[in-house]
């Protein structure tokens, strides 16, 4: 990666989605938070990594959504 002409490293946490990161919020990153502290999505769509298989409480989706300008995937609960 290269800044202001000067090679740097890739740093997952900086809000610069760069290299392999899926997503970067810089200080937004967080469990379930749709990225990561390390810098991937909180969930997966294909296959689906929300489902629970409690029927109960409805069933949850891995969703996409924004974050500033930056794209992000988390769970969004389901309707009971």
């Amino acid at each position: 990666m290269c800044k202001a002409g000067v090679c740097a490293p890739i740093v997952c946490g900086d809000g610069v989605m760069q290299g392999a990161e899926q997503c970067d919020f810089g200080a937004g990153n967080g469990p379930g938070k749709g990225c990561e502290l390390n810098c991937t999505f909180s969930c997966t769509k294909a296959p689906d990594s929300c489902a629970d298989a409690e029927t109960c409480n409805g069933v949850e989706v891995c969703t996409t959504f924004v974050n500033g300008a930056q794209v992000g995937q988390k769970c969004a609960p389901g309707v009971q």
